[in-house]
């Protein structure tokens, strides 16, 4: 358990409590007393010391929100007990004997309160912190670009509806949550819930929007971080300038796309594609941040010039205490003109509401973007944490054991231990893709997404070979020359992703999409009706599905001519016969002029 830092189910969710008992006290805590515990220090001048305890008397302190305070810590203390966490225990126990101080505060010093109530809080919230950050469930909050991009564009949708009709939509409230609770973006899931409550004022309303869209600003900073430099010049200028009009502003950002641009680009397109100006998008977000024009565009932006130390601010964030230290150390390192610092500065301030949930999520957000700094513009697939994997199957077993399955259940559990990482492993085709495209004198940007899934080696080794015939066919037959793509007003360069997403029954469904040409069904028709496969009768019962299925028989090729990429025809053939060894099937998806996606799906990985 030490050595993988694997917990068992049960300490998992009770973990997994303490951090939302702990969260829970911090947001009552702030609402009923004070939302900057430093005002109460000893080091605090004096004259400020005593106004703030003169505020914390003067309140009507709610009885049932002082009670939901005593509940929450005392479930804490149980949850701590539950894990052997004996300072911590004693530290709550010690807060919760505090709690009569409030039947009487006019006889209660500063001093007494600041040491008994407070500075006690202070430490638990450290203690529990440190609980959290070291157990098995801090894990890289790792998503794709296109997860990003939804989250912004739902978001800017739901506060253009609330900046403008003054009402709330249920049904984009709905969505927006839905995404925010299936990327784990804790913080996010906790102001969205608060925003709904009956009793929050329009005031307070306003705050939590603007405190979102600073949490968007930082996460849209740092995926500028794995743009190269020479990209993100160009694109800071661009939005620095973007049009009004929807259609100008499209076609300048749609010149922009590749892999390796930020998704806030793609947002913006978006936008321009509903008929607004993309630039609403930085007005709405300043409407609720109070910056400039200028500024409110800056703040989603990470210029070449700019610095952003990930790994030291991801440091910082689990090291760092919470409320004594943790301010001061990202002001620091905004003093000294890191970017990505001042963002959070800017957002996890001195006695800033929910200081605790942000330093945990950006703590597991910059693990995922660490891994990915300094890439220099390559593709950057997400290396999967072995650990993680290991304790991912482990848990499988572990449930298998439990369950009392048959010992060929348990067998094959046992076996994937051994499983390797499907994502980290296809990595090694973008060198294939590069080489294949210089060789055509064709530009290709490669991308690979999807789910920690892992593959047993003899199923990767059938797999890699129908990945070869693929993805030769999609750079050879389907990405166009670059002239030839300017032409019809796509980019220079073509596009490959590679998606792969995990099924029920130890099954995955992998798609390889290119933005190339498509398949002419009515060359493929022709080509098989000269290779004596259908006859011309035949092909006009054909649906187009049917004859795009030509392109799997043996040595079938739309090419004139064969030569060292091609080989023996496409090797469609291989790729279907491959796919079915491993209990999958192959699907074709084409619009020609558009692209080609090919989905392998239902294949085993045991």
């Amino acid at each position: 358990k030490k050595v993988f830092r694997i917990e068992n189910e049960f300490e998992k969710k009770l973990i997994k409590d303490i951090n939302e008992f702990t969260s829970k006290i911090d947001r009552n805590i702030g609402d009923l007393i004070s939302q900057n515990e430093l005002d109460f220090a000893a080091d605090k001048p004096e004259h400020l010391r005593k106004e703030a305890f003169e505020l914390v008397k003067e309140k009507d302190i709610d009885p049932v929100m002082l009670s939901s305070i005593k509940r929450s810590t005392h479930s804490l203390k149980g949850s701590l007990r539950s894990i052997k966490k004996n300072d911590a225990t004693d530290l709550v126990h010690k807060f919760e004997n505090s709690f009569h101080l409030f039947e009487n505060l006019d006889e209660t010093t500063i001093e007494v309160f600041y040491r008994d109530f407070i500075n006690n809080y202070i430490e638990i919230k450290d203690l529990v912190k440190s609980i959290y950050m070291n157990s098995d469930l801090n894990r890289p909050i790792n998503h794709p670009n296109k997860s990003w991009q939804d989250l912004l564009f739902s978001f800017y949708e739901f506060s253009l509806a609330y900046k403008t009709k003054k009402e709330f939509d249920k049904e984009l409230y709905e969505k927006l949550k839905e995404l925010v609770i299936n990327m784990d973006l804790k913080y996010l899931a906790t102001s969205l819930n608060e925003w709904l409550e009956a009793e929050v004022t329009e005031e307070k309303k306003n705050e939590i929007m603007g405190n979102v869209w600073n949490y968007l600003a930082t996460i849209s900073k740092l995926n500028f971080t794995q743009t190269p430099d020479e990209l993100k010049e160009i694109i800071c200028k661009t939005l620095m300038g973007l049009p009004d009009d929807p259609k100008e502003a499209y076609k300048v950002i749609n010149e922009q796309i590749t892999h390796e641009t930020p998704p806030l680009l793609d947002v913006l397109k978006d936008i321009s594609l509903k008929d607004q100006s993309p630039n609403y998008f930085f007005q709405v977000a300043m409407h609720f941040i109070h910056l400039g024009p200028e500024d409110s565009k800056k703040a989603f932006l990470l210029d070449r010039s700019e610095t952003a130390n990930i790994k030291k601010v991801e440091i910082s964030l689990k090291r760092s205490h919470v409320v004594t230290d943790l301010p001061f150390q990202l002001s620091k390192m905004a003093q000294e003109g890191d970017s990505l610092a001042l963002s959070l500065s800017q957002f996890i301030k001195e006695g800033g509401t929910h200081n605790y949930l942000k330093a945990i999520d950006f703590n597991q957000i910059l693990q995922s973007f660490s891994k990915d700094s300094g890439g220099g513009g390559k593709s950057k697939i997400k290396e999967m944490d072995s650990i993680h994997v290991l304790s991912k199957n482990y848990f499988k077993l572990q449930e298998i054991i439990k369950e009392k399955q048959d010992i060929g259940s348990i067998q094959k559990a046992f076996d994937k231990l051994i499983d390797i990482p499907l994502v980290n492993s296809l990595s090694k085709f973008e060198g294939m893709v590069q080489e294949i495209s210089t060789k055509l004198n064709k530009k290709v940007d490669f991308k690979i997404s999807g789910e920690d899934i892992t593959i047993n080696k003899d199923s990767y080794s059938i797999l890699q070979d129908a990945f070869v015939h693929i993805l030769r066919n999609s750079i050879d037959h389907g990405i166009e020359d670059p002239e030839e793509r300017k032409k019809v007003g796509k980019r220079p360069s073509g596009k490959i992703v590679i998606n792969c997403k995990e099924l029920k029954d130890d099954r995955v469904e992998i798609s390889i999409e290119d933005d190339g040409g498509g398949i002419n069904v009515g060359r493929v028709a022709a080509k098989a009706i000269e290779n004596g496969i259908i006859t011309h009768e035949k092909k006009d019962k054909m649906k187009q599905e049917e004859i795009m299925n030509l392109i799997f028989l043996p040595n079938f090729s739309q090419k004139q001519d064969v030569d060292e990429l091609s080989g023996r025809g496409v090797g469609m053939d291989i790729v279907k016969k491959n796919i079915e060894d491993l209990g999958g099937e192959v699907q074709i998806k084409s619009k020609e002029g558009q692209g080609t996606t090919f989905v392998l799906t239902n294949i085993k990985t045991a």
